[in-house]
């Protein structure tokens, strides 16, 4: 289930989706094509009441209350072009488009490091908070990347998301519990290597004080070489667990990334069959349509 019908379960009011015909006027009105992300959203509901005082405009509005009455409105501190102006949160923070040349323009001390590398044409998404001479900008990759920020956690997920989660903490818990195995088992080896290295460091001294007979120097200098193996096997094993500890952290860190591209290529294609399904269906509606005007 994608991030927009997750949108529209846990949204408090929600307004039917915008056709095409209107996404293409608001774009004419604006003079930009509307991010794709963005489009999506709007073909599938036009304007939403949704959790953590979240609200979309709805297209266009009467009352200079829509997105495009919005985005038309220049304010000082955004870009004038490469804007779309979609919503707020609270009384004072605006939910923004931007493209990132735009937003590069415009005299910010300080941009996230990642958006150099976007393309100047690249949409970029975020929440700007109206404080006075201390605005504040937060900007993220993705629309869907900034709702999941901005939003409430739901109530509850689906059975998918839950098995998902469980069988990464299942996937988490094994490699720990190898791990820890791992470096139990090195330690007790160092430990026994230790204790024989002592053992018969002891044997070694008892025998030369036989010959010659210990004094007391020669007693504190074997207990302070004891000492210094016994630090040199703890130093051991910490450092062996740690090597293992952040090769087992990249381990699971590539897993992770595995399973979220995964995850993410079958949202793509369940999104690409939906649009060409609904492509057919208005194609054959037309088709229909002509059909029954020419019998009549």
């Amino acid at each position: 289930m994608d991030w927009i019908l997750e949108l529209q379960r846990s949204a408090q009011e929600a307004f039917p989706g915008a056709s095409l015909d209107e996404l293409r006027h608001a774009e004419n009105e604006i003079g930009e094509r509307l991010p794709g992300e963005l489009a999506d959203l709007y073909a599938r509901m036009s304007g939403a009441t949704l959790g953590g005082e979240v609200i979309l405009f709805p297209l266009t509005d009467a009352h200079d209350a829509g997105v495009i009455e919005k985005t038309r409105k220049k304010m000082i501190g955004l870009p004038a072009a490469g804007l779309w102006r979609f919503g707020r949160k609270g009384d004072t923070t605006h939910l923004i488009a931007v493209r990132a040349s735009s937003i590069r323009d415009v005299n910010r001390p300080m941009l996230p490091a990642w958006c150099a590398e976007r393309p100047p044409d690249a949409w970029l998404f975020g929440t700007w908070a109206e404080h006075g001479d201390d605005d504040e900008l937060k900007l993220y990759p993705s629309l869907e990347r900034m709702m999941s920020v901005i939003l409430p956690p739901p109530d509850d997920d689906s059975f998918g998301e839950k098995t998902y989660v469980r069988a990464l903490d299942a996937v988490e818990q094994a490699l720990l519990s190898s791990m820890q195995a791992a470096t139990a088992s090195t330690g007790k080896a160092r430990r026994e290597r230790a204790g024989r290295s002592e053992k018969k460091a002891g044997k070694k001294a008892k025998k030369n004080g036989a010959a010659r007979g210990r004094t007391a120097d020669e007693k504190d200098g074997a207990k302070a070489e004891r000492k210094a193996d016994r630090k040199r096997a703890k130093k051991e094993d910490a450092k062996s667990g740690k090597k293992r500890a952040k090769k087992d952290d990249a381990k699971l860190e590539k897993k992770r990334a595995k399973k979220d591209d995964a995850k993410l290529e079958k949202k793509r294609a369940k999104k690409d069959d939906a649009k060409l399904g609904k492509k057919r269906a208005k194609k054959d509606d037309a088709k229909l349509g002509k059909k029954r005007a020419k019998k009549d």
